[in-house]
């Protein structure tokens, strides 16, 4: 690195620089955005099973199921779970 970049100090910024640039360069995301993804999502999963606007209080497992105790409403048992977050 060092003959390559005239100091090590150098060399190994102009590396780190450029393992960053390879990382920025792989980042993709959906064409209309993140809200692609729950939006398809939801148009796969029954409109009952999806909560919006609810806090998850606490999750069990309970028999190879998931009792999930929310906000707003009694404890309900489901066979799986997907949680998504705000992204702000």
């Amino acid at each position: 690195i060092e003959k390559q970049h005239r100091s090590l100090i150098v060399g190994l910024k102009k590396e780190s620089q450029s393992e960053n640039k390879k990382v920025a360069e792989s980042y993709e995301t959906f064409h209309n955005g993140l809200a692609t993804l729950i939006e398809s999502l939801e148009s796969h999963l029954q409109a009952k099973s999806i909560f919006k606007g609810v806090k998850v209080e606490k999750i069990e497992e309970e028999n190879e199921q998931y009792k999930i105790h929310l906000n707003n409403m009694a404890p309900i048992k489901c066979d799986s779970v997907i949680l998504t977050t705000p992204y702000n």
